[in-house]
């Protein structure tokens, strides 16, 4: 089990979901969709109302586009950090979501795992899209419990599968194979997501993260993540800074693993992976800015 110093109580969603998922939303009501094709943004949108954890003059707001747009821009012009951040996200949302694409086109992955999904639409998505390829979601219990209830009203693809548990109390290996049985093939080709994770770790939890997962996929599987960087000073940078790290404190989850220059290669070092060279990674080319990496299991 990976014992992070964050605890997310039973009952209580991720409070992080949601402000990244209302992130996203707002990219819908601005000029600036670039960052993220109109097809994801549209998606979280519905997704998000329908979980049914917006607040009401929220939910008030996103169901009138005109008054959304007016309040978006509004929140931008004030707060250049929020916008920034907002459109991080985004990037980052699209980035994934081109990594999973292109590995099961060009990859020949024919198994998607994602871990810590929140209220993201990815393998909801992209499950009706490749109906060859299984994918699985896995997430705690209290967050998943309101993704569920998405997934039956915008409703979930036969091949889309979701696992819902709590990885301080149980190995990865024991809830895919315990929860999921012959469904879940450890030998498959497989590509892991891990989008906005490995920051709100330590860096003991995330070693432990990448020997689960590399458990659990076959030969030259593919794990994509993103990180939280830093400059020589330790300070955050890119769309990460002393104000998003204020906002992560006041959500109940603070940033735990930064990474400078050159740390990533040491890290992975005798591990069960390997880091994959930017200049063979063709997604990485249209988004060359994110502050992600691939890895291929060796």
């Amino acid at each position: 089990p990976i014992k992070s110093d964050f605890k997310m109580k039973d009952d209580v969603p991720s409070q992080t979901a949601f402000f990244v998922s209302l992130c996203i939303v707002a990219l819908k009501f601005c000029n600036q969709r670039t960052a993220c094709p109109i097809e994801i943004l549209d998606a979280n949108y519905v997704a998000l109302l329908e979980t049914g954890v917006v607040p009401i003059m929220i939910r008030l707001c996103m169901s009138n586009h005109i008054v959304a747009k007016i309040v978006v821009r509004i929140a931008f012009f004030l707060s250049g950090n929020f916008h920034r951040f907002a459109f991080g996200l985004g990037q980052r949302k699209a980035y994934m979501d081109k990594s999973v694409s292109t590995a099961i086109e060009n990859s020949k992955v024919t198994q998607v795992l994602v871990v810590g999904g929140g209220y993201d639409t990815l393998a909801m998505r992209l499950a009706w899209k490749h109906p060859s390829v299984a994918f699985f979601e896995l997430d705690h219990p209290a967050t998943g419990k309101v993704k569920d209830i998405v997934l039956t009203k915008m409703g979930k693809a036969p091949n889309m599968h979701v696992i819902r548990s709590d990885l301080t109390k149980v190995t990865l290996k024991d809830a895919l194979l315990k929860t999921m049985g012959s469904e879940y093939d450890v030998t498959k080709k497989t590509i892991t997501v891990a989008e906005g994770l490995t920051m709100y770790l330590s860096e003991a939890d995330n070693k432990k993260l990448f020997s689960s997962v590399a458990e659990v996929v076959g030969k030259q599987s593919l794990f994509c993540f993103d990180f939280l960087p830093t400059n020589d000073k330790g300070e955050s940078q890119g769309m990460y800074n002393s104000k998003t790290s204020g906002t992560a404190k006041s959500l109940g989850e603070n940033f735990l693993f930064k990474v400078k220059s050159g740390f990533l290669e040491r890290f992975f070092e005798g591990s069960d992976w390997k880091m994959m060279e930017k200049k063979d990674n063709e997604v990485y080319r249209d988004f060359r800015y994110m502050t992600t990496a691939e890895l291929i299991s060796k």
